[in-house]
């Protein structure tokens, strides 16, 4: 059986981070949901949750009441934070 090769694109920093950009535009637009992440008292010194979707990184603080897109809080819920 013959292999075949598959060539992966190779793009430059600035096209990687114009396309998180386009990506997070894309699910800002979404329906806001209000959230809250406990603080851990186990760690109380992590006061911050990154959630990235498509290379966009948004970094929800622990222990106040945000509005976040209903992506990102999807992604918080499945993680085990809400």
């Amino acid at each position: 059986m013959e292999k075949v090769k598959v060539e992966t694109p190779k793009f430059t920093d600035s096209q990687l981070d114009k396309m998180a950009e386009i990506a997070g535009a894309e699910v800002n637009k979404q329906d806001k949901v209000r959230i809250r992440i406990p603080i851990d008292p186990l760690n109380k010194q992590d006061l911050i949750v990154p959630v990235i979707i498509n290379g966009y990184v948004w970094n929800i603080e622990k222990g106040k009441s945000v509005e976040v897109p209903e992506n990102v809080a999807e992604i918080l819920t499945e993680a085990g934070y809400i």
